[in-house]
């Protein structure tokens, strides 16, 4: 995965930050939002299914259909709990502190927060 650094022209690779992060991605990735502006994210990266497994949202309405462009499937949120994914990639990043707080025992079972905008983090 190619994350935007300062500028868009800038990237480095996800296993690069998350090296300086002091985390190793191992198994599960997902997102979190499936909105406008993260999925233009993921488009613009040429991010798939071959590193975010599926995305969650807790509107109904977009439970069961897939990302467009990227054909990343979209559940329901409780998707997280049952997945147990190592890595959440939180895409509306201006509701990132809401959504740690929400699926905070996530944490509690070695799941990370990968937040990207304005500047990619793992927390």
């Amino acid at each position: 995965m190619r994350v935007f650094v300062e500028s868009r022209a800038e990237v480095r690779p996800a296993d690069q930050i998350a090296a300086e992060a002091g985390a190793r991605i191992r198994l599960g990735k997902s997102a979190y939002g499936v909105l406008a502006k993260g999925d233009t994210l993921l488009n613009h990266l040429g991010e798939r299914t071959d590193f975010i497994d599926f995305a969650v949202d807790r509107n109904p309405t977009k439970q069961g259909l897939v990302l467009p462009g990227t054909a990343i499937p979209v559940l329901p949120a409780e998707a997280l709990s049952e997945r147990k994914p190592d890595y959440v990639v939180i895409l509306p990043w201006n509701l990132a502190e809401e959504i740690m707080a929400t699926h905070a025992q996530l944490r509690a079972i070695g799941a990370r927060f990968v937040l990207l905008p304005p500047a990619p983090r793992i927390v």
